[in-house]
Formats: structure tokens, C-alpha cells, sequence
């Protein structure tokens, strides 16, 4: 009986070790390469002088993230996104380049197998350039380029040796410029600028090597 329970204490204690091993140090080290698509929200682009909408309230992104771990914790990270729609007879165009610092957290019991579960949270600065449909009086396009700050977090997975996939939700608060176009000889604020505060949400696949 006694060898029993020494057999049940032994199993116990392996279950546990095993249960929250930590995760090899230098596993999350490395660069990696994510394809992004989701959605973001730009009302910016809404007509100042005759309050209509331009393009969608909600559009769709696609872009890509370049990132390195320098350490299992910490990367810094280049993320673009691209959307575009037609208005007005013009296309509208949106670029948002993000360089990200990006904290994870390894969490023993989400990291104790071949399957890495990682949430995180970044920030860093946001530079947004576009093209924008003018208004319809007289048409053409505005080109407008501002600066912001984005915040966001999500979780992301490595499997499989190189598999790595992710969500994220973030915030781009963009100084958005104001712009005018000239009017019957007059120059007209069409887009009023302002901080824009841009929410999204993407889903990320890729590999990390």
C-alpha cells in the first residue's frame, strides 16, 4: 500500500512539472513575417462643407508585418496597411505605416508545448498618407499625410516549428490635417481635420523563424 501511494505522489508531481514547465529560453527569438487583412474605421475623409459621407465608414486593410524578437518578451515591428474604395468618381487611397514596440506576455501555462499561446500589447508611432476624392463642385483629389500614435493588443500562436497567426485589435489616433479646395473663387474647408482616433481589427498569418 505504501509503495502505491509513493507511485501516486511520483505521477502527481510529474503531471505538475509537466503541466507548467516553462517554455525553452530563445524559443519566440528570431524575425518574422505576417500577412494582415481585417477592417478600419475613417470617417475623416467625410465632406466638411456638405457633411456627406466619402468612401465607407468601415474599410476593408491589407497589408503585411515585419518584425523582429530580440527577445522572447520584446519586437520591434514594421506594420503597414493598405485600403482603398471609389467616391465621388475618384478612388480613394489610405496607407498606415505603424513601428510598433511590442511587449509579450509568456505565460507558463499557454507555453508548455509545441503550440505557443502569446498575448501582447504594442505601441509606437503611425504615419498615414492618402489620396482623397475632392469635393463634388469641383472635384479632383486631396492628398493628405499625418502623424499619430497606435496602441492595440491581441494574441498570437506559433505552431508547427515556423506557423505563426494572430489577432489584433488597435487604436490609430491620427492628426488629421484640414484642407480646403478653391470654390468659386473662394477657398472652401472640405475635409476639417482634427485628432481622428481609427479603430481596427486584422487577422495576421505568416512565419517566424
Amino acid at each position: 500500500m505504501k509503495k502505491i501511494w509513493i507511485l501516486f505522489g511520483l505521477c502527481i508531481l510529474s503531471f505538475g512539472s509537466s503541466a507548467y514547465a516553462k517554455a525553452p529560453v530563445g524559443f519566440h527569438e528570431g524575425p518574422y513575417f505576417l500577412i494582415n487583412t481585417g477592417v478600419r474605421n475613417f470617417t475623416a475623409d467625410n465632406n466638411a462643407r456638405t457633411g456627406a459621407q466619402v468612401g465607407r465608414n468601415f474599410e476593408p486593410v491589407v497589408g503585411f508585418n515585419f518584425g523582429w524578437n530580440l527577445t522572447d518578451y520584446f519586437a520591434p515591428e514594421l506594420q503597414a496597411r493598405y485600403s482603398t474604395s471609389k467616391s465621388n468618381g475618384s478612388r480613394e487611397q489610405l496607407v498606415n505605416v505603424n513601428v510598433n514596440a511590442i511587449y509579450f506576455l509568456v505565460i507558463d501555462q499557454l507555453t508548455s508545448s509545441s503550440v505557443y499561446i502569446l498575448p501582447f500589447l504594442q505601441g509606437g508611432p503611425v504615419v498615414q498618407a492618402g489620396v482623397i476624392p475632392g469635393d463634388p463642385s469641383v472635384g479632383g483629389t486631396i492628398t493628405v499625410v499625418a502623424g499619430g500614435f497606435g496602441v492595440g493588443g491581441g494574441v498570437r500562436v506559433m505552431f508547427l516549428t515556423y506557423g505563426y497567426v494572430g489577432i489584433l485589435g488597435q487604436v490609430d489616433f491620427i492628426d488629421f490635417p484640414g484642407k480646403s479646395q478653391n470654390i468659386g473663387g473662394v477657398d472652401t474647408t472640405i475635409l476639417k481635420g482634427g485628432w481622428d482616433p481609427q479603430i481596427g481589427a486584422t487577422f495576421e498569418a505568416g512565419v517566424h523563424f
